[in-house]
């Protein structure tokens, strides 16, 4: 018998939002909680591994459409899956994730008496979709029980289309590690993101090849992997920085990383509150960021935990970069203030936050 459904459409990739589902997996495990996970995917397409004692539905149908309208025809028979799954579930409660599984598992619910709570994680003002997902968000995210965002400027922008009773704010949760970032010997800059266009590792590579001899012995980890890899490594040998500027892939354990660099920078044009921000912040790495990411800059103050550059100006970021190599003791202050800050975040804290969305009342 399971007490909650965790509702994530193509698994457990490398991404930040697989990661928040998984702590919470682990958490309400260890309370003696019994989760079942539904998924299109099976575990052959995980990154990151699940808990064992984690219950485990999978759907399938995840074969690609030829065109939009098969697109929109193949979701009927996955709402149609989802549905069934759910409903021969025990579990009242339902979790969903991201955009397009949170519109899934609505249809799926409607009806069924289960409680819905779905989880926004990018910025719904921003987020490029193709229609109808934009559509379909505004009109069937009022009848989730509950709507959760890891930003401020997600939930106000949803309010147009959500009763404001159903929306709450769950930041994140960070582990704050016992070591942080070994600022005066690094050299190196680090980017944790999927390699994706709006995620601005072009604009870093740009900034990079701007500095020139001004990047000292400094170089570049960039970890992920995404469509744009070849289009990014095609870049960095047009600008012969092939020694600055190091592709890592995917990685389990980011933790190394992090305590290696001098530097994180996370130029995306658009987001939620990204994972890997705060993962930085909490090893006590001073972060620059874009003044297009408004999750972010809820945690980046200006001088204060960070620096702040102007959405696609190459050249700021590079002067940005530049303040940070030539300073260590503003790159120790800032890396110091944003551990400081990220401790209020820590990962106890928040998940004492889920609980306390799963009561009948159900909003913090």
């Amino acid at each position: 018998m399971a007490d909650i459904v965790i509702v994530f459409d193509s698994g457990f990739g490398g991404g930040g939002a697989e990661r928040v589902a998984l702590h919470l997996v682990d958490y309400w495990i260890k309370q003696g909680r019994t989760v079942q996970l539904v998924t299109m995917r099976g575990p052959e397409h995980d990154f990151y591994t699940v808990p064992s004692n984690a219950q485990r539905i999978v759907l399938g149908g995840t074969a690609k459409s030829r065109n939009k309208i098969f697109g929109l025809l193949n979701n009927i028979p996955r709402v149609l899956r989802l549905r069934s799954a759910l409903v021969q579930s025990d579990a009242q409660i339902i979790l969903a994730f991201q955009t397009r599984t949170n519109i899934r598992t609505i249809l799926a619910c409607f009806g069924s008496g289960k409680r819905v709570i779905i989880s926004e994680r990018n910025d719904p003002s921003r987020q490029l979709f193709g229609w109808p997902w934009p559509w379909l968000r505004r009109m069937l995210y009022r009848y989730a029980d509950i709507v959760t965002a890891n930003s401020q400027i997600a939930l106000e922008y949803m309010r147009d289309y959500v009763p404001g009773h159903k929306l709450t704010y769950v930041p994140n949760p960070v582990v704050v590690p016992d070591s942080s970032a070994h600022l005066k010997q690094s050299t190196k800059i680090l980017n944790v993101s999927s390699l994706k266009s709006h995620k601005g590792q072009e604009l870093l590579i740009e900034a990079i090849a701007l500095l020139g001899e001004g990047l000292g012995g400094w170089t570049v980890d960039l970890l992920g992997e995404g469509p744009e890899r070849n289009n990014l490594n095609s870049l960095v040998y047009t600008h012969s920085l092939q020694n600055r500027v190091l592709f890592h892939g995917l990685v389990d354990d980011p933790s190394p990383f992090y305590l290696s660099a001098g530097i994180f920078v996370f130029p995306s044009t658009y987001e939620g509150t990204p994972n890997a921000l705060l993962e930085a912040m909490a090893f006590g790495l001073p972060c620059i960021v874009s003044d297009s990411l408004p999750g972010a800059l809820e945690h980046i103050e200006d001088g204060v935990t960070g620096l702040v550059f102007r959405n696609g100006d190459t050249s700021d970021l590079a002067e940005k970069i530049q303040k940070l190599i030539e300073d260590v003791n503003l790159r120790i202050n800032f890396g110091s203030a944003a551990r400081e800050s990220m401790k209020v975040l820590a990962s106890k804290n928040q998940m004492m936050a889920w609980d306390s969305l799963l009561k009948p009342s159900g909003r913090q």
